[in-house]
């Protein structure tokens, strides 16, 4: 055997040897690429669900906002009708003590109390149910987050197990070609 073929042989091997690691810190180097967006993608999944509970907070409090003035309005209505009634009362020339007109009163506030009330009530049920999807946006907003980062780490790991497993599958090669070398320059040497 030529001192030449050494040469060659050990130049063939490192050439084996860069191209397997230069293979794994490729194979490393993309998933850790897709790990990383997977991981950016994390903020604006926060965020996204910030905006949309803000968004709905903002809903909720203008829903509460429309209730109140819907009450104001029906306390107004009231007022009104009071007026009007005792109008009516006086030019029929009743008096402010009188039975029926006492409970016409009566009668009036009652239903101008219920009337805010449920205006009031339907304001505030809207408002929790609008605060409750708003937690709710953050709840989810968190849980993608959370399974995203976990997707990443699965994909980091998938790479170095990736990598590893070309690592091993190089090694193996230049061992098989070093042991064909070998047994060849055995043979030649008997």
């Amino acid at each position: 055997m030529s001192g030449l073929e050494p040469a060659l042989m050990g130049a063939a091997m490192a050439t084996q040897a860069g191209g397997t690691l230069l293979s794994a810190f490729g194979e490393t180097s993309g998933t850790n690429d897709q790990a990383s967006a997977l991981d950016a993608q994390r903020y604006f999944d926060i965020l996204t669900s910030q905006y949309k509970a803000r968004a709905l907070n903002d809903a909720a409090n203008q829903a509460m906002a429309g209730a109140q003035r819907q009450a104001m309005d029906r306390v107004t209505d009231k007022k009104l009708a009071l007026s009007k009634a005792q109008a009516i009362n006086a030019a029929g020339g009743g008096g402010s003590t009188d039975a029926s007109f006492v409970n016409t009163v009566g009668q009036i506030e009652q239903q101008g109390e219920y009337n805010k009330a449920v205006a009031l009530f339907e304001g505030e049920t809207e408002m929790n149910r609008l605060n409750y999807e708003a937690q709710n946006a953050l709840i989810e907003g968190m849980n993608v987050a959370n399974a995203r980062g976990y997707q990443a780490d699965q994909v980091r790991r998938q790479g170095r197990r990736k990598a590893a497993g070309t690592l091993l599958s190089g090694a193996g090669e230049i061992g098989k070609s070093y042991t064909r070398y070998s047994n060849a320059a055995w043979r030649q040497n008997d």
